[in-house]
Formats: structure tokens, sequence, C-alpha cells
């Protein structure tokens, strides 16, 4: 009875945890304005681009290491901005 109730739980926790990430998400979206869900005076974001680990191109596999991470700047702050690597230099 309690393997069940377990299983249930977890495929209850499972089916609503991307509902949970993304609805903060869906009130930021673009407007009719054409505001975006970042604030104005945002020029840039700086993110860590990680090297894929294994041939599944996993990033999030934190128990190992594998060389070649950089840091990049990406601006505008969009699909289309440009990214730029800050770090290794060249």
């Amino acid at each position: 009875m309690r393997d069940k109730f377990t299983v249930r739980t977890l495929r209850t926790v499972t089916a609503l945890l991307p509902i949970a990430l993304l609805a903060p998400v869906a009130g930021l979206g673009c407007g009719n304005d054409g505001s975006g869900a970042l604030p104005p005076d945002v020029k840039a974001i700086v993110f860590l681009q990680r090297m894929p680990r294994g041939d599944q191109g996993n990033v999030f596999d934190y128990q190992s290491y594998a060389g070649g991470g950089k840091l990049v700047m990406l601006k505008p702050p969009a699909a289309d901005g440009t990214p730029t690597t800050l770090f290794p230099t060249a």
C-alpha cells in the first residue's frame, strides 16, 4: 500500500513540476506593446556555457568534469543577440 502511494505521489509531482516551473514565466511574456520579460535597462546577459557530458549532450551532470566551459555575454539579450566569449580569452 505504501509503495503505491509513493509511486502515485512521484507521478503527480512529475506531472505538475513543469507547470510549477513555467507558471511564473507565463506572466512575463511579450505584451502588445512589445515589452519582453526583462526590464528595459538590461542591455546584456552573461552566462556560463558548459561542455556536454557523454553522447547525450548532458550539461547537468555535476558529478563529472569536462574542461572547455566558457563565460559568454549575449548582447542584446535576445535570440538574435551576438554572443561574445569573455573567458577564456584568445
